[in-house]
Parts: structure tokens; sequence; C-alpha cells
């Protein structure tokens, strides 16, 4: 059964889009993830953070009007701490990162964790959360998974 993803809050979704428990396998972060990724409309076409309709791909929206920062800093031991922040927001949301093979693990300060999949290739970080979130496109009931490329700063 989908979540009810509001539209608002799609930016936030990496830190804030599910609860669950923290345990699981660690490793290190490898080095090629650490930096300042971004999102926004000067990197457009190729950037972007999306929630695209499972079962009609032409539904589509796209949230990088509003510009998405990560920043992924080595830590101690196998996390290494993450920060997620978006235009208009007051504070950026900050947690660790775990990576297991091609599979980010989250834990935001709160205690809510996400995961999402994810790959870097010429340059960009590429991502797509494994939850499935519900939103409305013209009054039209759609699910799909958040999912986001991002360039190095």
């Amino acid at each position: 059964m989908p979540y009810r993803f509001p539209t608002a809050a799609l930016a936030a979704t990496l830190l804030l889009g599910c609860g669950g428990d923290s345990s699981g396998p660690t490793s290190s972060i490898p080095a090629e993830l650490v930096g300042n990724w971004i999102a926004e409309p000067a990197c457009l076409p190729i950037c972007g953070w999306t929630l695209t309709s499972s079962t009609d791909p032409e539904v589509s929206l796209n949230f990088v009007d509003d510009p998405l920062f990560i920043t992924v800093g080595v830590g101690i031991e196998s996390d290494a701490d993450f920060e997620l922040s978006f235009s208009g927001q007051s504070a950026p949301e900050r947690g660790t990162l775990r990576v297991q093979g091609q599979m980010m693990i989250i834990t935001a300060d709160a205690g809510t964790v996400d995961t999402a999949d994810y790959h870097i290739q010429g340059g960009y970080l590429h991502m797509q959360l494994r939850k499935e979130y519900a939103f409305s496109v013209g009054g039209q009931a759609h699910s799909g998974r958040p999912a986001g490329v991002f360039e190095r700063q």
C-alpha cells in the first residue's frame, strides 16, 4: 500500500520519508560519494528531483525549481554525516548515512530511516528511494518512488 506523500515535503523525503529501525549492515562510505551534491535549475535537464507514476511513466513531477543540496561528509567509523537542505527550508535536515553495496541507509537525527538505491555516473549522483508514495496530478491519484540526479559541487 503506498504512503501518502505531500508534494510540499518531497525534497525532504530522503530523511523524513519513513520510520523504522536503523539496524543492519554497515560499511565504509565510498570516497566518490563524499562531497556536496546539488539539483538546481541551472543543471536541468540532467539534474532533477522527481516523482514519477509507477503505472503511467508519462505522469511526473520535478521539484528542482527549489534547489536541493545534499552534503555527505566523512564521519567516524563506518557512518558519514548527512545533511539535506532545500530552498526555503529554515534549517537543514541532518543525520547519518551508511552504505551497503549500492544502497544508502539514511537515518535522520530524529530517528526516522529511509533507504535508497544509488550509483555515481559521469560526475552525477543518481538515487531512487525504495518506498512508494501516493500523489495527485490533475486530480488523478498515482503512486511512485522519488528519484534524483545531483551534480557534484
